[in-house]
């Protein structure tokens, strides 16, 4: 969000476009040799490779559905996401040879392309309260109407405040359990329960609501994305929760994010969604299989690595491995997701990609970061999840609640029904 009250975009909220792309055109519109032309309505459908055999390696183009072809004076930079990047690759024949059909181009046997896909799920639990602290009242017809002319009047009223953020600006990362070295759970507040599509409110006898997002951010699941023999048609194939461990952690996830909200100081919290009857494994794997959702982080799909790692697409300089001129800087990069949102992680990676095209030396590492790279790391963090953890913790295969037993086996029985049936088949649009 632009939060700057002096900024023309007071209140709206930002993205690469408006941060890094739109100023550069503005102050491109009035030079008579311009450095960046944006073309829109182009979709990319394959990379163009030299015809020359003994450069048959080097990218110098794409053709777009329409017929339409851009040449290359020097590189072609895919930014399409962890999704469209790796098709592209496949269309343009770069990927597993050995699910590729007779009919599709065999540029490059590059196996790694499409493989690893990773996704952040999470879940929210939803309470009401006995305290006038939520937004819920500002969810009426009438109230949003208000909200929405208060924002194109004025941004600084309380409720045109109200429509300049996406309300998600509480949240936390913790350790799930000792022996896990770094903070592998999300929690996302926002100060009222509605479903993601903004409709459904469950009801309250208060009339004030809130939920919590949770989500554990390293599940062990890895997807592809492919095409079909005709070259054409993507699969994308997330194989969520096909883990034994991303039943556990999830499970793990919600107990903790339950015991967070025991400790606010606020009257008559009560659980609305899943409920505190929902508190055996087998009862919570129910909740999760109905209620989880993607948090919308594709990566990994063109993963960053050592020549030495079969399943390698790019190098250090985010270069595609055995091509000339191709680069990748999107998301499908990361070797393995990030314990958090990827969106300031991937403005990161394309300034570090800019500067290694341009030649530029890295900026010096703060000072801070020279001290302690890693952020500070409890000395004892292999022994225990906290400082002083409830009776319930177990460090070994789950966390307990004092009404529960014989977790472990219950998840097992569960898990064998398979993974979750959430995989996608997408066909192009023109």
């Amino acid at each position: 969000i632009f939060h700057d009250e002096s900024h023309p975009r007071f209140g709206e909220r930002c993205s690469a476009a408006a941060a890094y792309l739109q100023p550069f055109l503005a102050l491109e519109q009035n030079k008579a040799s311009k450095c960046l032309q944006v073309i829109t309505g182009a979709t990319v459908e394959q990379i163009l490779f030299d015809q020359v055999f003994s450069q048959m390696n080097r990218a110098i183009g794409v053709r777009c559905q329409d017929g339409r072809t851009f040449f290359a004076n020097k590189e072609i930079i895919l930014c399409s996401g962890a999704i469209a990047t790796p098709i592209l690759l496949q269309a343009s024949g770069i990927g597993d040879f050995l699910t590729f059909s007779s009919q599709q181009k065999h540029i490059l046997h590059l196996p790694g392309v499409g493989k690893n896909l990773q996704d952040h799920l999470e879940f929210y639990l939803q309470f009401e309260v006995g305290a006038p602290v939520s937004i819920a009242p500002w969810l009426s017809p009438l109230k949003r109407l208000q909200i929405g002319f208060d924002w194109l009047l004025g941004r600084s009223s309380v409720a045109g405040a109200l429509a300049s953020t996406n309300h998600f600006e509480a949240g936390a990362f913790i350790r799930s359990s000792a022996h896990v070295a770094y903070p592998d759970i999300q929690f996302h507040f926002l100060p009222v329960a509605i479903s993601y599509d903004g409709v459904t409110q469950p009801a309250s006898n208060f009339g004030h609501t809130f939920q919590l997002h949770v989500g554990h951010n390293r599940s062990r699941t890895r997807g592809t994305v492919r095409l079909e023999p005709d070259g054409k048609t993507p699969i994308i194939d997330f194989d969520y929760m096909a883990h034994l461990d991303d039943w556990t952690e999830m499970r793990r996830a919600l107990r903790l994010a339950r015991e967070v909200i025991s400790h606010m100081d606020l009257p008559h919290i009560t659980e609305l969604q899943p409920g505190p009857q929902t508190v055996e494994a087998a009862a919570i794997d129910a909740f999760l299989q109905q209620h989880l959702e993607s948090a919308y982080h594709p990566c990994g799909t063109a993963k960053m690595g050592t020549s030495s790692d079969p399943n390698t697409v790019c190098n250090s300089q985010a270069q595609v491995l055995g091509l000339q001129n191709l680069r990748v800087c999107d998301a499908s990069l990361m070797p393995s997701i990030i314990n958090g949102n990827l969106n300031a992680v991937c403005i990161m990676m394309a300034e570090k990609i800019a500067d290694s095209i341009l030649g530029n030396s890295p900026p010096p590492t703060p000072k801070s970061a020279q001290l302690a790279p890693q952020g500070w790391i409890d000395p004892q963090w292999k022994s225990r999840q906290r400082l002083n953890p409830p009776e319930y913790a177990s460090t070994t295969a789950d966390i307990q609640t004092s009404a529960t037993g014989a977790d472990s086996a219950i998840s097992f029985q569960h898990h064998q029904r398979g993974p979750l049936a959430l995989h996608h088949r997408y066909r192009p649009s023109s």
